[in-house]
């Protein structure tokens, strides 16, 4: 039987968090996503589908020009991959250069894009404002650390136990497959809530 990672007492009931070692199943790139993750090189398997081929420009700098020509008014956020005993991704480079300044551990490896269209849509409006450009923007960042800790395998389900002790059924899939601390233990908590209010 697995060890919970974490145990803790909500509204009179036990939660404990476990890690979900069929993790392949909750891979945020095969939802709907906000951005468009392009990868090259080692990471070329990793992210979205797309067509460029790094071998057709000279460096960074042309095939940045590409990218953002193919995405007028839109977003293309350089993308950093940091490996050294797990796997980090960020729209940043700046926690990379702070523990890694020479570079050994970390580069980029891509982009993540985002047409105008796209923003408009997600959004619905018709002019991208600075403020509607700033909040895609972090949408855009929290979709690369949501997939840097779904490859650090930070994967999870939950499971319930009344307060007599008892574990509580859970309708198939509601319980696993979240990625983050923080977001199985908001589900839990959500559910916890559901269960008390149809008591």
């Amino acid at each position: 039987m697995s060890t919970p990672l974490v145990t803790y007492e909500k509204d009179g009931y036990t939660v404990k968090v476990f890690a979900d070692e069929d993790a392949s199943t909750a891979d945020p790139r095969d939802a709907d996503n906000f951005c468009t993750l392009v990868f090259f090189g080692k990471s070329r398997g990793l992210g979205d589908d797309h067509g460029y081929d790094s071998g057709d420009y000279s460096g960074w700098s042309e095939l940045t020009a590409a990218v953002e020509a193919n995405v007028p008014g839109g977003i293309v956020k350089p993308v950093y991959r940091f490996e050294h005993s797990g796997i980090a991704l960020s729209t940043s480079d700046r926690m990379f250069r702070a523990c890694d300044p020479q570079g050994w551990d970390w580069s980029q490896i891509g982009f993540a894009v985002v047409t105008a269209e796209e923003i408009r849509a997600n959004y619905l409006r018709k002019r991208i404002s600075r403020k509607l450009r700033e909040q895609a923007e972090g949408l855009v960042d929290a979709e690369v650390e949501e997939y840097s800790k779904f490859l650090n395998g930070e994967v999870y389900y939950f499971e319930v136990e009344d307060p007599e002790g008892n574990e509580v059924e859970i309708e198939d899939g509601v319980n696993y497959g979240f990625v983050g601390m923080e977001t199985v233990t908001q589900e839990a908590n959500w559910f916890v809530e559901s269960l008390k209010k149809a008591a």
